[in-house]
């Protein structure tokens, strides 16, 4: 398992929770705010992954 900051966190909040979602991975509920964010970077992701002339297509796209 690799460290991030997030599970560091929550093992240091609540060691149950930590054990329930990192080592057991029990689905979480996801809220509104936890969908629209998990959507705002996938979209962020896949610009940046969008190859020159397709960046330059989407500026276009969006009037830039």
């Amino acid at each position: 398992m690799i460290a991030t900051v997030s599970k560091v966190q929550c093992l240091n909040d609540c060691k149950r929770k930590f054990y329930f979602q990192y080592i057991e991975k029990i689905p979480v509920e996801q809220t509104k705010a936890l969908k629209k964010g998990s959507n705002v970077h996938s979209l962020l992701e896949n610009i940046e992954n969008l190859k020159e002339e397709d960046t330059e297509e989407f500026k276009i796209a969006l009037n830039f």
